[in-house]
């Protein structure tokens, strides 16, 4: 299922890429943006430096290419385990019993097992680049399981309001600009479809308060546990 995913988007690229009508952001420079939400997340650097290596390396090689797109930085790469909350215009912590949260995410990290992803080659869509990630066995789908089981009791919360996350996919680069040559970008991630960054257990998680972006600059940390080494 997640492979058919990935392959979805692909498609969906290759045709907006050949008809060099990709999908550019428009927010993700401007400080008028209020979107906010809360998520669970782990970050890649935080896991696994190795893994954070070989993807700068691939974005290094996109940049040379497009320059002007949105490359995240190194310490915002991460995967999402559960939007809570998905961003929503000037929502802030003050509409929600933040602690209610705290205490039903720590009780979901203290029951799971550590959550193990091999990270193989890249697919993008209209709008995006993503770092392709393949769970090894069902602890992220037991996981994500168990948090939509603890929050949805919760006010305000709307997981898979935009799509159900069945993916551990990386975001590593945004449309932002007009692309200046479109088959070369095709050419450069058809060429890493099938590239290795390597395999991460992650077994510590955040709860985070966030922008749309993830930027750490835009986050707080509202809770971190370390995922049970059962």
């Amino acid at each position: 299922m997640i492979a058919s995913h990935y392959n979805e988007m692909w498609q969906r690229f290759t045709d907006s890429a050949r008809a060099n009508c990709l999908t550019l952001d428009p927010f993700i420079h401007s400080s008028l943006d209020t979107r906010r939400g809360i998520t669970a997340l782990s970050y890649i650097d935080k896991n696994s430096q190795q893994v954070a290596d070989k993807i700068s390396e691939f974005l290094t090689e996109v940049h040379k290419v497009e320059p002007e797109q949105y490359f995240y930085p190194r310490s915002d790469l991460h995967i999402t385990m559960l939007s809570i909350i998905s961003c929503i215009e000037d929502f802030t912590l003050s509409k929600v019993n933040i602690d209610e949260y705290i205490k039903a995410y720590n009780h979901v990290v203290a029951e799971c097992p550590p959550v193990e992803i091999n990270f193989i080659g890249v697919t993008a869509s209209e709008s995006c680049i993503v770092i392709q990630g393949f769970p090894v066995d069902n602890n992220l789908h037991t996981f994500r399981k168990k948090l939509r089981q603890a929050f949805k009791s919760l006010p305000n919360t709307t997981f898979d309001s935009r799509y159900k996350l069945i993916t551990a996919h990386c975001t590593a680069i945004r449309f932002c600009r007009p692309i200046k040559d479109s088959q070369r970008l095709f050419e450069l991630c058809q060429a890493n479809r099938e590239r290795s960054f390597g395999s991460i257990v992650f077994n510590q998680f955040e709860l985070v308060y966030n922008n749309w972006y993830q930027q750490r600059t835009h986050t707080e940390l509202l809770a971190c546990a370390k995922l049970n080494n059962r």
